[in-house]
């Protein structure tokens, strides 16, 4: 299969069908959408080769390498990389069993297995996958399992004092930088990692790349996800410090940035995540009163609806302040 850009904008793919009279012959399919066009082409290519009775006599495991391949070029390195994961750990009795030979039952079991040791998450992720195999290579083969229960874990947020605190352990280096771009600009880790001294002007940064790791656990770089880019208002003495540097503003990978952190809490006697810091900036910006939309927009969040779990979990110093304001107002009005 080739993908080419033509002059008109469009995005053209062709696929080899054979040779007819010496004739090479091809099938043409367009689109102005890149992606949707690689998907669609992808399985047009795989139900040429690949007739329903073959198909059908596919192992769980070829189905998993072939699915991957398919949507190499589609999906994110760090989803490739992860489904690489769940099919080098988990499934493995079922791995050598033709798609259509394995039922529920079979499946059910190997999730009652994983939930003994794994997070409901993990399970439920792996499990996505698995049927996804199906939908794909096995739709007559329905699937019925039951699968555990998110599990909902209070999100520990540090407060102002506490990223003040930690912003002092480590002042003039690149975890200082690192803290100050997840708790005050909401960036990832992995787009920490990517950013430049090109990406920094006077009064913001742009972000529209991030550094993730690949199926061979290598860092590569990649558009930011949910948006193609976003631009970052930042306070004059944050771009200040940006400014100083040249080439990367982090110079760490991202298990350095994670280890450094780790380290640096212990030290201050802090229980949190780096990707807390990131919730932090949210929860800041909605107790100042912005509108979801554009704390949404800011933080590269999907939709408003993802920060409404990061609202429940209030940070400590606004709940307290919350708990006093409600008290004085019903003591004030029904207290006599």
């Amino acid at each position: 299969m080739n993908i080419q850009k033509r002059e008109n904008g469009k995005y053209r793919a062709r696929i080899y069908l054979g040779e007819i009279n010496g004739v090479k012959k091809f099938k043409t399919m367009t689109s102005s959408d890149k992606k949707q066009l690689m998907k669609d082409a992808s399985e047009y290519e795989f139900n040429l080769r690949y007739k329903k009775d073959i198909v059908s006599e596919i192992t769980l495991l070829q189905g998993m390498e072939m699915y991957i391949s398919s949507r190499e070029n589609i999906l994110s390195p760090s989803t490739i990389n992860g489904y690489e994961k769940i099919k080098k750990n988990y499934f493995q009795d079922l791995m050598a069993i033709k798609l259509s030979k394995i039922n529920s039952f079979m499946i059910q079991n190997e999730v009652n297995n994983m939930c003994k040791n794994l997070s409901p998450k993990t399970v439920q992720t792996s499990y996505g996958f698995l049927s996804s195999i199906f939908k794909t290579y096995a739709k007559e083969i329905q699937l019925d399992v039951v699968l555990p229960k998110s599990q909902r874990k209070a999100k520990v947020l540090p407060n102002s004092q506490q990223v003040n605190a930690m912003l002092d352990q480590c002042k003039g280096t690149d975890l200082e930088l690192a803290i100050i771009l997840a708790s005050l600009g909401s960036l990832r880790r992995s787009e920490i990692i990517a950013l430049t001294s090109d990406d920094v002007f006077d009064t913001y940064i742009r972000i529209d790349k991030a550094v993730v790791h690949n199926k061979f656990n290598l860092p590569v770089e990649k558009s930011t996800k949910n948006y193609q880019y976003r631009d970052i208002p930042l306070p004059p003495f944050v771009i200040d410090k940006l400014k100083r540097k040249q080439g990367k503003i982090v110079n760490y990978t991202l298990n350095g940035l994670s280890d450094r952190f780790s380290q640096l809490k212990k030290k201050c006697g802090i229980d949190c995540t780096f990707h807390a810091l990131r919730h932090y900036y949210a929860s800041v910006l909605h107790s100042l009163g912005v509108p979801d939309r554009y704390v949404a927009e800011r933080g590269g969040w999907s939709d408003v609806k993802t920060l409404q779990n990061i609202y429940q979990h209030s940070m400590d110093e606004n709940q307290s302040s919350i708990n006093s304001i409600t008290n004085d107002f019903f003591n004030k009005n029904f207290g006599g």
